[in-house]
């Protein structure tokens, strides 16, 4: 079976790690069932031979991996987890510095006054203008990672 994807949302991130615990926790308590099988498995297979053996065998082999497997695929999916949410607060923290800052260039852009023939005010506007893409420069490669982040 495939596994959902993760979500994005904090809040239903939050419900998955807390599902996924409880699943973990269920899959640890099977730990001793498992080894109760195998345990079981071995003493029948020591008294046994042949085919019946082998059938035995062949049950106990199949429990444990198929146990194995399962185990191995909610650690992945705890790991996948654990990554989602670093990569969600990381975002989530480098998305709200990028907004102050576009918000406080959309409030600078928004009072700029309107484009002087006087040299020495055209003087200052250049200046100022220049500050302004210098500050866009300086933050594109901020807003590429949270383009390709988000």
């Amino acid at each position: 079976s495939s596994q959902q994807p993760i979500a994005t949302d904090p809040a239903k991130m939050e419900e998955e790690t807390a599902d996924h615990q409880a699943l973990a926790d269920e899959v640890a308590n099977q730990d001793t069932a498992v080894t109760q099988v195998t345990e079981s498995g071995q003493s029948l297979m020591d008294l046994c031979s042949g085919d019946e053996q082998e059938a035995v065998k062949a049950h106990v082999d199949s429990v444990t991996n198929r146990f194995k497997e399962i185990q191995e695929k909610v650690r992945n999916r705890g790991e996948q987890l654990e990554r989602a949410k670093e990569s969600g607060r990381l975002f989530g923290a480098n998305a709200l510095a990028l907004l102050a800052w576009m918000t406080e260039m959309e409030e600078t852009l928004e009072q700029a006054e309107v484009i002087s023939i006087d040299p020495v005010v055209m003087a200052t506007q250049l200046q100022e203008q220049t500050h302004i893409t210098k500050d866009i420069t300086d933050h594109k490669a901020a807003v590429e990672e949270a383009v390709e982040t988000g």
